[in-house]
């Protein structure tokens, strides 16, 4: 699991490791592929998290928050959330659509909100509840890259994974269909790994709060 990077690597140098396998492919193009293919690695593995520490400060009655997420990066999903001792269960955008919003009597649910939105249902009824938990991540729209930690682990299956798009192009010198499918089957099992790596999607919830 990455939780606060030690640095990152910038797309231009990622490019090689593409160039590899997408010969004589513009650097426009393999950089937006790049891009591509991390924020589907980050998205799909979750391994990009922060630390536990405070999402958000209810107020009442409101259930939206603005998340302020670190340097090049975007919310994705709540991973965890706690109000003291109690875990609220954190769930994906729409699956709250029969929520009855005047409905307080049970603990709120939790999720993330593109663009860096925290959201709570129903809407909570008393303010000054902190709520601390962990979310994941995935690179900004303007990132200058990704975290080191993930490509020195996984830059070979995302490098891969931007390959496979490239390869598809149609009559270009890095024209090659018949590697897409192998290309994009070492994205996935590097997705796969780094799942691995960062735990559970969703979690039963526990007895305890985390230390």
């Amino acid at each position: 699991m990455i939780i606060s990077p030690a640095g990152f690597t910038t797309w231009a140098s990622m490019r090689p490791a593409v160039l590899r396998r997408a010969r004589e492919c513009p650097s426009f193009l393999i950089d937006e592929a790049l891009k591509d293919a991390a924020d589907k690695f980050f998205q799909d593995s979750r391994v990009w998290r922060t630390a536990h520490g405070t999402l958000l400060t209810t107020v009442a009655d409101t259930a939206s928050y603005s998340y302020t997420p670190e340097d090049e990066a975007m919310l994705w999903q709540v991973q965890t959330a706690w109000i003291g001792s109690d875990e609220l269960t954190p769930i994906e955008d729409g699956e709250h659509a029969d929520d009855d919003p005047t409905d307080t009597t049970a603990l709120p649910r939790i999720f993330a909100r593109r663009v860096n939105k925290i959201v709570l249902t129903p809407l909570p009824s008393a303010a000054d509840m902190v709520i601390k938990g962990t979310v994941s991540l995935r690179p900004a729209t303007d990132a200058i890259g990704i975290p080191q930690e993930a490509w020195s682990e996984w830059g070979e299956a995302i490098a891969c994974g931007a390959a496979a798009q490239l390869v598809t192009h149609h009559d270009k010198p890095w024209s090659n269909p018949g590697s897409q499918s192998l290309l994009a089957g070492v994205l996935r099992d590097g997705i796969s790994s780094a799942s691995n790596a960062a735990g559970p999607v969703r979690r039963v919830p526990l007895r305890s709060i985390p230390c």
